[in-house]
């Protein structure tokens, strides 16, 4: 086993070394998912669907759905036109 140290900063963020990042196989830009164990044991993995796009491409019956930007269109376009009720 080996143990490699990072910083975190005063904004909460740690610079990921380059090993790690070549062993997880990831880039600037992509998502990490941060797996407790309930011993309080933290393992570091790529989540299996990083992005909704990653998520389309892997489940074609998907390719109909909204994206969140588009969602966020349908919401804005329908609180426009006074369909949006906040009371719901």
């Amino acid at each position: 086993m080996k143990e490699i140290v990072s910083t975190i900063t005063g904004k909460g963020q740690v610079t990921i070394p380059a090993e790690v990042r070549r062993l997880l196989g990831v880039e600037g830009g992509d998502k990490l998912a941060f797996v407790i164990s309930d011993s309080g044991a933290v393992q570091i993995r790529r989540p299996p669907y990083p992005n909704v796009a990653s998520l389309r491409e892997r489940s074609p019956g998907l390719e109909g759905v909204p994206s969140h930007d588009e969602m966020k269109e349908i919401a804005n376009a329908d609180r426009l036109a006074g369909k949006h009720n906040p009371e719901r």
